[in-house]
């Protein structure tokens, strides 16, 4: 918990760096993510980016997007905006086909919605069990940023070990 909240005041602190300095950085890790994850959309970037720095805080590997489990993610994401809900409908069945299609040994999900990867990766950190999954021991993810009708980003993680 403790890293958490460290790991926030780095977030906020970082925020208030000036505006033409933190712009080309941020564009700089968008450029090296894209060209090793030509699969992910700018938010869904800063999402990975967010996690994947979280967890080496707290002295974790980073995850690697799994292909299979980002279209799962994609699916799912979808599902959640048709129904306007957030949900783990079906969550078994997707676990199932992954561990099937890649060899998982594990598999978890976070679901969120909201506006910006950081508001919404700060929610996740304050929420015990969306947190657990963050920091779970997962090799690859897929994550899924899509917009509603209104705006609203949705996300879909799912977490795999490897």
């Amino acid at each position: 918990m403790r890293k958490s909240i460290l790991f926030l005041a780095l977030i906020v602190s970082i925020s208030f760096v000036s505006c033409s300095n933190t712009q080309f950085e941020e564009d700089e890790v968008y450029k090296v993510a894209e060209e090793n994850y030509p699969i992910l959309e700018t938010e869904q970037v800063a999402f990975l980016k967010l996690v994947n720095d979280y967890r080496h805080f707290v002295g974790l590997f980073p995850l690697k997007i799994d292909t299979v489990v980002y279209e799962y993610a994609q699916t799912h994401t979808s599902y959640m905006i048709s129904k306007d809900v957030l949900s783990h409908d079906n969550f078994k069945d997707r676990v199932d086909k992954i561990i099937i299609e890649t060899q998982a040994l594990a598999v978890g999900e976070n679901v969120a919605k909201g506006r910006g990867a950081r508001n919404v990766f700060k929610n996740l950190l304050n929420s015990t069990k969306h947190h657990e999954a963050i920091v779970g021991d997962y090799t690859h993810t897929g994550i899924s940023v899509k917009l509603d009708s209104n705006g609203v980003e949705y996300y879909t993680q799912i977490f795999s070990k490897k």
